[in-house]
This record gives structure tokens, sequence and C-alpha cells, in this order.
């Protein structure tokens, strides 16, 4: 199960894969690839989360609850149709139809951290071409990359947010291996047309479909 704000993304395991060595390893290739946090659901009362800049950690805590969805981010493996499988797909089905939310996804925000007394002297103001001071032109993509301050009408939160180029850009399908979305997931990208920054939320990449070679 991947967990993406109030969204759960949730992708069934056929019950002949019970070893937990190969559970595990299916669970952080998945987080490896996505770059978004995996709960590996063992029972209703376990879960353990995968992420790809930490350890597993055991929880007590399942994701519950938000809007469920499925089919949209596959695991790197086929899961084998037995019948077992194929009647858990069909209760799934079910469930998800009878706790359909009413409700919506919002796009998030920023993010940003606390800037230091340094970044605020230094990252003031823009540069020549009127671009924010801290960022600058990536060599490779030619889109801006690196860290500005957040241009809040709220003065005193002075926070610094990482702006992402699209060489920036690691959510991968763990199947396809191709970009989740076209942009970096939860992060921010500049867009000189309006002088803006726009942020990209994590549900984007339940919009990703693999190409037909894969």
């Amino acid at each position: 199960m991947i967990r993406v704000a109030a969204l759960s993304h949730i992708n069934l395991l056929t019950t002949e894969q019970n070893n937990p060595e190969e559970l595990f390893r299916l669970a952080q290739t998945q987080a490896d690839a996505n770059k978004l946090e995996v709960c590996l659901v063992l029972n209703e009362n376990t879960g353990v989360y995968f992420s790809s800049e930490h350890e597993p950690r055991f929880s007590d805590q399942i994701p519950k609850g938000g809007i469920l969805v499925t089919d949209r981010l596959p695991l790197f493996v086929n899961q084998l149709p037995t019948a077992d499988f194929l009647q858990r797909t069909k209760e799934l089905e079910t469930f998800m139809q009878s706790n359909k939310s009413s409700g919506y996804l919002v796009g998030g925000h920023k993010g940003g951290r606390k800037a230091t007394e340094e970044e605020l002297i230094n990252l003031k103001g823009v540069q020549g071409d009127g671009l924010p001071n801290g960022l600058l032109s990536c060599p490779v993509c030619g889109d801006y990359r690196g860290e500005c301050l957040d241009p809040s009408p709220i003065p005193e939160r002075n926070l610094v947010i990482r702006v992402s180029c699209y060489c920036d850009n690691d959510n991968l399908c763990a199947y396809c291996g191709g970009t989740l979305y076209n942009r970096k997931l939860n992060s921010c990208y500049y867009k000189p047309e309006d002088g803006k920054f726009w942020y990209v939320p994590s549900f984007a990449a339940m919009n990703h479909k693999c190409s037909e070679a894969s």
C-alpha cells in the first residue's frame, strides 16, 4: 500500500507470495522506484513502512481511511492470477465502491525550512534577469533549480524552498521504469512566464500509464 497524504494506493499480493524476504524486497523496490512511502500490510494490526531514504520500520498502525485507489502504480512483477487472487480482487473492488469518498484532494503546500540569518541576506532579492537569488539554470535541461526564499506574502515565515528542474525528477514506475509525472513529486518548480513557484503534489502520480512497449 502506497500512502499519499489522504490517499492510499493498494496493490494486492498473492497468498502464495508469503516469503518474508521476498515481500520485503518487493516493498523496498517499490519505495526505491516511486520515491513514495510504502506500507507492507501483514495483518490488520501490523505493517512495515518502507522509504527510499530510511530503513524499514515495523508499526502496529496501518494506513486507514482516505481515498482508496488501485491499478495506477504497478509492482515490478505481475501477480499470478490465481483463483484466490481474482476473488480478493473482486472483494477489493466491492470494498472500494462501498467506501467511495465524496471528497477531493488539494495540491498541498510548498514546504520549506526556516532560513538562517546568512540565507536571509544572501538570498534576498533577484538577479539581473529577474531570477530569484539562489536559482540557476540547469546546464542539462535548461530548467531552473536551487534554493531560494519563499516569496510568501507573510514575510515572518522566512522559509527557504527547494526548486527542482526536470533532471531532478526521480519518481519512477517500478514496472516500466518511466517517470510517474513530468515533474518531481512533492517539489516546486519555477515558472519564469509568471514569476511564480508551482507545487507538484504526489497524487499527480496516479495519472501514470505504462507504455504499451513495457
